[in-house]
């Protein structure tokens, strides 16, 4: 037997939760629904499931929809951007795991590392001294120097990557991507789809 806290954990929509759990029926292994009580060996069954299913995903769908308007309605929007000096108007989260240059405190907000925010300055530095951006690849390679998530910065496109990240500068701007569907939780890169957020001054800049 599975047992599982409730059909909203168990599959993200109904189509999804009533496949898995016939497959399972059919090996004799029951699911069992904590929070609807509900046994998937027992009779008639099927019905009730369906539409607690149903249920579980319009309420996953209603979630999603609830934290982006959360992310939007604090702020006014002026043309296709929105600039704020004052970060509880947008309450913004970054996704910064393995940023160079930053690590996070336990609010989950950026925080400079300074064991790394030296490499950020230098690669500023050497780009307006005019060094193209393969010459400062190379001379971070030479000194093996990594990214946060331990690769290599020999690539042009990755000290561009750093050089045009707001992130640096203590700016951020918000929905760069965005989920396509609550379902498939696919994200992609937003090209005006949606609407992006500017946060002046959400946390230290190291530049």
């Amino acid at each position: 037997m599975i047992i599982t806290k409730s059909i909203s954990r168990f599959a993200r929509n109904t189509l999804d939760c009533l496949h898995y759990t016939r497959q399972l029926k059919e090996y004799k292994i029951p699911v069992y629904f904590e929070k609807e009580n509900i046994n998937t060996m027992g009779s008639k069954v099927e019905v009730l499931l369906t539409i607690m299913a149903f249920l579980a995903q319009q309420e996953s769908e209603s979630i999603s929809k609830n934290v982006k308007m959360g992310i939007q309605n604090p702020l006014v929007k002026t043309s296709r951007w929105v600039f704020s000096t004052d970060i509880k108007k947008g309450k913004c989260g970054v996704n910064h795991n393995r940023f160079l240059g930053y690590n996070k405190d336990k609010n989950g907000q950026l925080v400079v590392d300074p064991n790394e925010s030296h490499i950020i300055k230098r690669i500023f530095k050497e780009y307006l001294e005019g060094k193209s951006l393969q010459k400062i690849a190379n001379s971070l390679m030479a000194d093996n120097i990594m990214t946060a998530a331990n690769l290599s910065l020999c690539r042009a496109g990755s000290i561009r990557k750093i050089l045009t990240n707001e992130k640096y500068m203590g700016d951020a701007l918000l929905q760069k991507t965005y989920t396509v569907d609550v379902l498939s939780k696919k994200r992609v890169v937003n090209s005006g789809i949606v609407s992006q957020y500017y946060v002046e001054n959400s946390h230290e800049g190291i530049i």
